[in-house]
């Protein structure tokens, strides 16, 4: 059973800072041809991705789930704004996959070594899901409130 966190306790701002971090750290190491590097491009492009989609959950008042799959996340996003099935053609599933390689230790049989094209695409990605978030969060920022005052009506 996944575990969700109210989306009221976390801030937009917080979220956004933290997945711009882990892109400019992803970034650092996008030209170095270390194998360390190509790993490390990937988990951060990924922790890039997961926390502007979790941000953007947030900034529609949707409780987050404890889950770091991508596609689980664009899911949900997708629920709320259609635009967000362009951000499946990513491959998220591939990039979640190349996450959960770089960063836990693998039996021998199952190691993998991570390419500099993988590692461009994953960071690629991240760019772009970071651009695509930040531009659909200014939209709602825009949405009139859907909420307002109540009508006034006698019966």
């Amino acid at each position: 059973m996944v575990r969700y966190y109210s989306a009221e306790n976390y801030s937009l701002e917080d979220w956004l800072n933290q997945a711009s971090d882990d892109l400019r750290t992803a970034q650092d190491y996008i030209n170095k041809d270390e194998n360390y590097a190509r790993k490390n491009v990937c988990i951060h492009s990924h922790q890039s991705i997961e926390k502007n989609l979790k941000a953007y959950l947030i900034a529609n008042k949707v409780d987050i789930p404890d889950s770091h799959n991508l596609e689980k996340l664009q899911g949900m996003c997708e629920e709320i704004d259609g635009n967000f099935s362009k951000v499946n053609s990513l491959n998220l599933r591939n990039l979640t996959g190349l996450a959960s390689d770089s960063r836990y230790p693998q039996f021998e049989h199952e190691k993998k070594i991570i390419t500099a094209a993988d590692a461009k695409k994953a960071y690629n990605s991240a760019v772009e899901i970071n651009d695509f978030v930040l531009n659909r969060i200014k939209e709602i920022d825009k949405e009139p409130d859907k909420t307002g005052p109540e009508p006034d009506i006698d019966f």
